[in-house]
Parts: C-alpha cells; sequence; structure tokens
C-alpha cells in the first residue's frame, strides 16, 4: 500500500509542475500537446515553430487554436521522435514565448518481473504490485515459453491490474466471462502489449438485440484510468455479438473500452477483428460521450490499428478531446 500510494503521489507531482508553467506540453511518444493561457483575446494568430534541441533549422506547426471560454490557446506537434527534447517557440499577436518539451520513450525501465508458469492456468491474475517511473513491473511468460490464462467463463476477467507501472506482456487470455483485461479506477501508467485477447464477453447476437453483454472487452479501463498504452495487442472473435442498425443502436462487445479516462493514452498497432456474425459495437470506444472527460480524453494517440468487423464505430473517440 505504501508503494502504491508513493506511485501515485509520483504520477501526481509531475501533472501538478506541467499545469502550473504556463505555457505548457504534454508528451507521447511521437507528438506534443501544447497550453497557453492569455488575459485577453488575441489580435491573430498563435503561430508555432519548433526544433529539436541542439539543431538549428526550425520547423512550423500549425496555429494554435484559442478557446476563450477559457482563455487558452491549444494544439499540437505530431509526427516528432520519440525519448526527444524540442525547443518550441509560440508567436502570439506580437508576443513570443518559449517552453521545452521532451517526449515520452518508448523504452521501459524494467525494476522486477514476474513469470508466470507455462501452459494453461485457469486462475486470473490480480495485479497489485505496483512498479515505479523508473523500474516497471513486468508480468510475462516464462522466457521462451507460452502461458495462456483460460477462464473457461468461471471467472468475469483474465487479468485485473490495480496497481501503475504494471506491464502486461505475451500473454494469450481467453474465454473471460466478461473482460479480457480489467484496469482497475483510477490507475495509470499500465502498458498491454504483445497479448492475443479472444474469446471473451458473454453470449448472445444479433437476434437477441439488447443483450447482457454490451461493452464486455478485450480490455476494459474503469473510470479516471490515464496514461495507458495499449499495443501490438491480437484482439479477436467476442463471444458475444453486435446487432446490426436495423434493430436500432448497436449493443454488444468491444475491443477497447476506456470510461471518463483522464487522458494522455497511446493505443497503437492492435489487431481488433472478428466475424461478421460475432462483430463488435464499437472497436475502439467508451464513454461519457458530450462529456468534459469521456475516452480516451485529452493528449491521446490512436495510430496504426487494423480495425475490422465493426456495426457502430472503428474508432469512437468522444467527449473532452483536445490535442
Amino acid at each position: 500500500m505504501v508503494l502504491l500510494l508513493v506511485a501515485i503521489w509520483q504520477s501526481l507531482a509531475v501533472f501538478s509542475q506541467a499545469q502550473s508553467e504556463n505555457p505548457y506540453a504534454v508528451a507521447t511518444f511521437e507528438c506534443l500537446g501544447l497550453y497557453y493561457k492569455v488575459d485577453s483575446d488575441p489580435p491573430g494568430e498563435c503561430e508555432v515553430s519548433f526544433r529539436e534541441a541542439g539543431t538549428s533549422q526550425w520547423n512550423d506547426s500549425l496555429p494554435l487554436w484559442f478557446d476563450r471560454r477559457d482563455m487558452e490557446h491549444r494544439g499540437s506537434i505530431v509526427g516528432l521522435t520519440p525519448d526527444t527534447e524540442y525547443e518550441i517557440q509560440l508567436n502570439c499577436g506580437g508576443e513570443s514565448q518559449q517552453l521545452k518539451a521532451r517526449t515520452r520513450s518508448e523504452t521501459f525501465k524494467v525494476g522486477k518481473t514476474t513469470y508466470l508458469k507455462p501452459g494453461v492456468l485457469s486462475e486470473p491474475a490480480h495485479i497489485r504490485e505496483p512498479g515505479q517511473p523508473d523500474s516497471w513491473h513486468v508480468i510475462m511468460p516464462e522466457v521462451g515459453s507460452k502461458t495462456t490464462i483460460d477462464a473457461q467463463n468461471a471467472a468475469d476477467y483474465n487479468v485485473v491490474v490495480e496497481a501503475p507501472y504494471v506491464i502486461i506482456r505475451g500473454l494469450e487470455l481467453k474465454n473471460a466471462r466478461i473482460h479480457g483485461v480489467l484496469i482497475k479506477e483510477e490507475v495509470h501508467d499500465v502498458v498491454v502489449e504483445d497479448c492475443r485477447i479472444t474469446h471473451w464477453g458473454r453470449g448472445g447476437g444479433p437476434k437477441s438485440y439488447g443483450n447482457e453483454g454490451s461493452y464486455d472487452s478485450a480490455i476494459y479501463a474503469e473510470v479516471a484510468t490515464s496514461r495507458l498504452v495499449l499495443q501490438h495487442n491480437l484482439i479477436d472473435n467476442p463471444r458475444g455479438a453486435s446487432n446490426d442498425w436495423d434493430t436500432g443502436h448497436p449493443a454488444g462487445p468491444q475491443g477497447i473500452t476506456l470510461i471518463n479516462s483522464k487522458g494522455e493514452n497511446i493505443i497503437r498497432y492492435n489487431e481488433i477483428i472478428s466475424t461478421e456474425d460475432h462483430g463488435f459495437n464499437d472497436a475502439i470506444g467508451g464513454g461519457s460521450n458530450y462529456s468534459f472527460r469521456g475516452s480516451p480524453n485529452r493528449d491521446s494517440d490512436i495510430y496504426g490499428n487494423l480495425i475490422s468487423n465493426v456495426w457502430d464505430d472503428a474508432i469512437e473517440s468522444e467527449g473532452a478531446n483536445m490535442n
């Protein structure tokens, strides 16, 4: 419990420091979200130029958008290099502001590795031991082996993550009654990568519109999670199915669901596929729509995913999104 509280405090301290600066940047692997508050309406656009620290060539980015409700300029610089420091210059109404920001590293420093036994396991994995920002806790099969967690419809989830700075890597997860991976409320900094998640969720299909298993997901994140990295996973063939639009709004399983996230999430290079008679509602989605929170929320990246067999939205990115 002490380690968990320390990890949460460290994350909040970094977030608060960024918020207290003006202007400030929020980083993902390849992008920087920019924020700049002002006291009055600007006379013109807020132009953005940037360069890699230590180089001489400046590059132009799109101007920031001005939100009069918050008296704040906002925008993004995209297509950057991970783990790289950038110098940024904002020219707004004749005034100039400078700041530096570093993109996030794609490499996570490992502090502890928990190896799961090879073969087929029936008991779900509950991850309660946190890592630290510079020493993540990895859960994976033994080197050179394969681990399958088959819930056999006797457990609601294959994996439950209750701690930050955790990496779930290289597992096969199948036959969970509801969700393959459940990330609990308020948990941040979780990586799920190189996993296959299949045959999850409650049954039902197009003929049972409103089936019990709506939003049953391969990966489901409860309220107020943040800084999730979901990458290089194969998510295929839920046991349930969504109806099509002929019987009303689709309702059924999803690949990835985030509920009222705090943002800074990265969802990339996943393969989310099924068959027509076991199609998804949304492949990537969540809620709440038309809200000040939503999914995936601000400063998040979604790219490089292969998606098929969806009745509503391949990607429903909605609610509180900016940058």
